[in-house]
């Protein structure tokens, strides 16, 4: 008849007996030790990303959530300061006061200097004062403070409200305007627009369409909405570049410039050109069919092969002829 310990050196030869007698002891001793009934911590079976920044300093999705989609929903748009919009929204207050306090002064003295100043920022500037906002002029965010404190002035009482903002300040032409018909501008007026532009259309997106996040901006019909509002002066595909500064810049952007561009939009040259890029994001972000590690990338042929691509491509917003699909690849 074996013993458990014959059966044990029989089954595994390798066995240190010892082994189980000191575990026997310490089992013991946990019998007159109160249970511990903390749990374990579960153990991390993949990495975290680690957060990095691009130039213009948006964070790279890729290091927030190995999920695009998950990653863009959590990049915040930066909105204006309180204390800004608070600023602006005084100055407006004070308007009825400054215009007529701007009348008066134009019978006395009719304004012959600065004739091409729009009617609207030279009551700004009275309007600043009366607000104890001395020498607005001055004032670095000069530019972006005078488009809020339009915004404030407008009101949004039907649909297609923007008729009544001051269109002046950004640039003579109508919002209706087609965006080359700012290749006819002076150089200053230029200068002008491309200063103050980027306030407008920050306002009217974070504030006005109510979108949050760079997700919101990815899946905004951005056309429609500009539509919508009379705007026309900068493509739609363009505008969230225009407001946020880098956003559609990088291996990995923000915002995918090909999920904002139109078809109609493209000439053929240049969506050659974003079928390659998306198709390269494709195939390390979104799919990760290829891993870059030490300099060096690693494949994963099989997947490659099982992709179908031109469904891949139109969960991105590129249509593409499934021919074009294989070249790419």
């Amino acid at each position: 008849m074996w013993t458990d310990s014959a059966q044990t050196q029989l089954l595994f030869p390798d066995f240190d007996e010892s082994l189980l007698v000191a575990g026997t002891a310490a089992s013991e001793e946990l019998q007159d030790t109160p249970a511990d009934t903390t749990p374990e911590p579960a153990l991390q079976t993949f990495t975290t990303p680690t957060l990095r920044r691009g130039p213009q300093g948006w964070p790279v999705p890729f290091s927030l959530s190995h999920n695009p989609d998950e990653a863009r929903a959590s990049i915040l748009l930066p909105e204006f300061d309180a204390f800004f919009l608070e600023k602006a929204r005084v100055i407006s207050s004070r308007f009825p006061f400054a215009e007529a306090e701007y009348r008066n002064l134009r019978r006395k003295e009719p304004d012959a200097s600065e004739p091409e100043i729009p009617h609207f920022e030279k009551v700004f500037r009275l309007a600043a004062t009366i607000a104890s906002v001395p020498n607005v002029e001055a004032d670095p965010d000069y530019d972006t403070l005078l488009i809020l404190t339009a915004w404030h002035s407008v009101r949004p009482g039907v649909e297609g409200f923007l008729a009544s903002y001051p269109k002046a300040l950004l640039c003579p032409l109508s919002h209706t305007s087609p965006p080359t018909a700012l290749a006819s501008l002076s150089t200053a007026k230029q200068s002008i627009f491309e200063r103050r532009a980027p306030a407008y259309l920050r306002y009217l997106l974070c504030d006005k369409f109510g979108l949050r996040t760079c997700t919101d901006i990815e899946n905004a019909d951005l056309r429609q909405l500009l539509r919508s509002t009379g705007f026309r002066l900068i493509r739609s595909s363009a505008v969230p570049e225009a407001a946020f500064p880098g956003i559609t810049r990088g291996d990995d952007p923000p915002v995918r410039p090909w999920k904002l561009a139109l078809r109609q939009e493209l000439s053929d040259e240049r969506a050659a050109d974003m079928l390659i890029t998306a198709a390269l994001w494709l195939i390390q972000y979104g799919m990760r069919l290829v891993t870059v590690e030490a300099g060096a990338p690693h494949w994963n042929i099989g997947a490659f092969g099982r992709t179908d691509w031109e469904d891949a491509f139109l969960s991105l917003g590129v249509r593409v002829a499934p021919r074009s699909c294989a070249t790419a690849g």
